[in-house]
């Protein structure tokens, strides 16, 4: 996906979730209920604030942000994900898919310096940024996902580009007053 890592769809007796993929997300969306439809997760509607949270808590958006910046993202050589993709943010940076497989670069990902590999045994493989490290960038991220990231001894991630404009800003705006219409009348209501 580019700048929309997240979109839902909402309709009458469902709310549908199209995302990239991200390893913490379908655990978490069966607690909810959510069905895994071939392309989407299916909701309950009544559900729908919560299946927003969830999105925000795992990809730092809920499709409805107009708020995007390039950021840089350094790993250190050695960091790897046991069986599972290296996400940063919310994003697949690289993915592996068995011990032979190498890893695949995740959509919108850039390699500037080093990369990725893939490593381990046959049962227990993983997805590993090469020895000497590896610097990417990582295009259309959510500010909202990069401010929640706390950078880690083996991680770090810099803001490089700002892709809004005031226009962008002032739609943002918009869509937040809206948002905060509809909870005051749910509150008014319940």
């Amino acid at each position: 996906m580019s700048k929309e890592q997240v979109t839902i769809n909402t309709h009458p007796e469902s709310v549908t979730v199209v995302s990239d993929y991200n390893s913490e997300f379908p655990p978490r969306a069966r607690r909810l209920g959510g069905k895994w439809a071939g392309s989407s997760w299916v909701f309950d509607a009544r559900d729908e604030a919560a299946v927003r949270a969830l999105c925000m808590d795992v990809f730092g958006t809920d499709g409805t942000d107009t708020n995007y910046v390039d950021v840089r993202v350094t790993l250190l050589g050695g960091h790897y994900a046991p069986k599972a993709p290296i996400e940063i943010c919310g994003r697949t940076v690289a993915r592996a898919t068995g011990r032979d497989s190498g890893a695949k670069l995740g959509d919108g990902v850039i390699v500037e310096e080093g990369g990725f590999t893939s490593s381990g045994s046959a049962k227990n493989w993983a997805t590993e940024v090469n020895s000497s490290g590896a610097v990417v960038l990582l295009r259309d991220m959510s500010r909202t996902a990069v401010m929640r990231f706390e950078n880690s001894a083996d991680v770090q991630v810099e803001t490089v580009g700002d892709c809004n404009d005031s226009e962008a800003l002032a739609s943002e705006r918009v869509l937040l007053l809206l948002r905060l219409t509809e909870i005051d009348a749910l509150l008014t209501a319940g």
